[in-house]
């Protein structure tokens, strides 16, 4: 009687810990966003000595997961850290310049710079998104600070938003 009241214990024991589990995994569930074949798009604008320049890009694949809470009330978010993770791939063939007298060379000098043939695409991954201030209101632009990495085969490592 006794081992059939240990083993009763050990499985009710064995039952909660499931149960927690299940609940810490539930709560850790985000919600996913995933890049579209056709609507998505990316610009970059950027300036050197000699001029600036704008990129862009209409193919963009990858995904955004956030934290349900944040995505269903920003305005409700406490300021910090949020739960999230993003993935962005684009193919650097992709990356045309939007210049109108050279655009072609210019394309060129960005492609071989990024070592097209070498290296067709590129990754980047979020490591930290933080809300800066709350919005005023559901429809008010959500203030956010990013990091992240870009895969180890281009120069810019790190990434600030």
């Amino acid at each position: 009687m006794k081992k059939i009241h240990q083993w009763l214990w050990r499985g009710v024991l064995f039952a909660a810990l499931l149960l927690f589990l299940a609940g810490s995994l539930m709560a850790q569930t985000l919600t996913r966003y995933q890049a579209q074949s056709t609507g998505s798009k990316m610009k970059i604008d950027g300036d050197s000595t000699a001029h600036k320049w704008t990129v862009e890009c209409s193919v963009v694949g990858g995904y955004f997961e956030l934290d349900p809470a944040f995505a269903a009330a920003p305005q409700n978010a406490a300021t910090g850290k949020v739960n999230a993770k993003v993935s962005v791939i684009v193919p650097v063939r992709q990356l045309k310049s939007t210049v109108l007298v050279g655009k072609q060379s210019m394309d060129n000098v960005m492609h071989e710079a990024l070592k097209v043939q070498q290296f067709p695409r590129i990754e980047y991954r979020l490591t930290e998104l933080t809300l800066k201030e709350a919005p005023k209101s559901a429809d008010a632009p959500i203030q956010l600070s990013s990091k992240g990495q870009g895969d180890r085969k281009h120069p810019a490592q790190n990434v600030f938003f």
